[in-house]
């Protein structure tokens, strides 16, 4: 199933049987969750089905949306076409193909951004002229109702808010083998992916990154999720490494074998928290740990080395007795350095964008979000505001995740939003009519205003209009 934060924000009463924080969601994951109706739009349109465990769907991509705004800029497009097919060969076999052009013409605060990085966010480099061609797609085999194996190229999410510090889907896709064990209470997930550096406008060193995600339901009202990653570069001044065999071992922690291997790989560690008190409600939150020294969090010392994160968030459905209303307010913070490495090329992220939170580090964010949906409309609004620190002088204040710690500005004193500290404002109103409902073709119209606060402050004002199937989620919310 297609990764939406709408479409995947699951009724905090639909039960605890069901897994909700590793995204995206098989059918039968949402099947689980009584999500029945949700199978149904986003399989797309059948096109030919010989048995009930066989058949072929079409899903059809049209993320077009043009505008005008404030700004020097003016003129605003970004369009998404493409198409999707699934093919269930049998109940235990499934193929999932898909093939999509993006291209971006951005409002100024994006405009430097992507002149630094050359991507497209969400989709990678803008490979062809101002667009980008991306495949996703995976051959999914499950020989029972315990195993799950997948092989293909594409994102996943980790978390139940709508960022996430531990793996998100802020980047492009990138290849990965994941085995899923589903056993009682327990759900756990090996995934293995290839991430690549860029230079430039050109890929030049490949990396690989092993992580286990445990998923466990601790009784009616709680949800415990343990996370590690480890990122080692293929090939270094010494020798080709390639995949290091040490790390595919499923079931061991990455930190023991990099210390015994005398691996100065990039380690990471994490936990996710869900918990219902009461129906219609779920409190949520993560930590992010990449490095820390006891005695230095003790003094209170700003050490550059004590580099982790922190969410916390609420989600609530109906809070007033409404059908179909939703909130959601969420708070994360990281501390600067975090995700990034002392040799460049093994920090947290994929193309030039982090694989966790897009930002990267050194920031602190508040993010509040509406929904109302009422037969074929839909309402939403999301007010972020935030802050974060972005180098100056050519120092490294530990916000970008790219650059190596090696430059760091400071040992101590660091704090979190240092540098050229940018304070943001952002809000968005969305009013959506659904158009098609087997392919969740919807009529969008949004407004967004956007101020900046730095030394060279700087306000927008956005009107958008066009036509969305809304089977992937885009940050430019920062």
């Amino acid at each position: 199933m297609p990764l939406n934060h709408h479409l995947n924000f699951v009724d905090p009463d639909s039960g605890f049987g069901a897994h909700t924080s590793f995204k995206p969601y098989r059918a039968s994951d949402l099947l689980e969750q009584g999500q029945r109706s949700k199978v149904d739009i986003l399989g797309g349109k059948t096109l030919y089905s010989s048995s009930s465990s066989s058949g072929l769907r079409i899903r059809p991509i049209a993320d077009m949306m043009t505008g005008i705004g404030s700004d020097s800029s003016q003129y605003y497009f970004n369009g998404v076409v493409g198409v999707g097919i699934l093919g269930e060969v049998s109940d235990k076999i499934s193929l999932f193909l898909q093939g999509s052009w993006a291209r971006f013409t951005p409002p100024d605060y994006l405009i430097d951004w992507r002149k630094s990085f050359n991507v497209i966010p969400g989709f990678g480099l803008s490979n062809v002229g101002k667009g980008a061609l991306v495949w996703e797609g995976n051959l999914s085999y499950s020989p029972n109702r315990i195993f799950n194996f997948q092989i293909g190229q594409g994102k996943h999410f980790i978390g139940d808010g709508y960022r996430s510090l531990l793996r998100s889907d802020n980047g492009a896709p990138n290849p990965y083998a994941l085995i899923t064990t589903k056993i009682w209470r327990f759900k756990y997930m090996n995934l293995y992916t290839q991430q690549q550096s860029v230079y430039g406008s050109r890929v030049e060193r490949d990396k690989y990154t092993a992580s286990h995600y445990l998923s466990c339901n601790v009784g009616k009202y709680v949800s415990l999720g343990f996370f590690e990653s480890i990122i080692w570069q293929a090939r270094d001044t010494l020798l080709n490494r390639g995949v290091e065999w040490n790390y595919i071992n499923p079931v061991i922690f990455y930190r023991p074998v990099e210390y015994l291997q005398g691996s100065a790989d990039n380690a990471i560690m994490g936990l996710n928290v869900k918990v219902a008190p009461w129906e219609g409600m779920v409190w949520y939150g993560q930590f992010i740990l990449d490095e820390f020294l006891l005695k230095e969090i003790r003094a209170r010392s700003g050490w550059w080395a004590n580099k982790y994160g922190v969410q916390t968030g609420i989600k609530l459905v109906d809070p007033i007795g409404i059908d179909g209303f939703r909130v959601r307010t969420e708070f994360n913070f990281v501390r600067p350095f975090t995700y990034s490495h002392g040799t460049s090329i093994q920090n947290y992220g994929h193309q030039n964008q982090p694989l966790a939170h897009p930002i990267g580090a050194n920031f602190w964010e508040w993010v509040n979000q509406v929904f109302y949906e009422r037969g074929r409309w839909r309402f939403s609004e999301q007010l972020n505001v935030s802050a974060f620190g972005e180098d100056q002088n050519g120092l490294n204040y530990g916000g970008n995740i790219f650059a190596s710690y090696a430059n760091r500005v400071n040992d101590y004193g660091n704090t979190i939003a240092q540098g050229r500290k940018r304070t943001v404002y952002f809000n968005r109103v969305q009013v959506d009519y659904l158009l098609v409902k087997e392919f969740n073709l919807s009529l969008s119209v949004n407004y967004t205003f956007r101020h900046s606060e730095s030394q060279s402050p700087s306000t927008l004002h956005l009107f958008q209009i066009g036509v969305r199937t809304n089977f992937s989620n885009q940050y430019l919310d920062f």
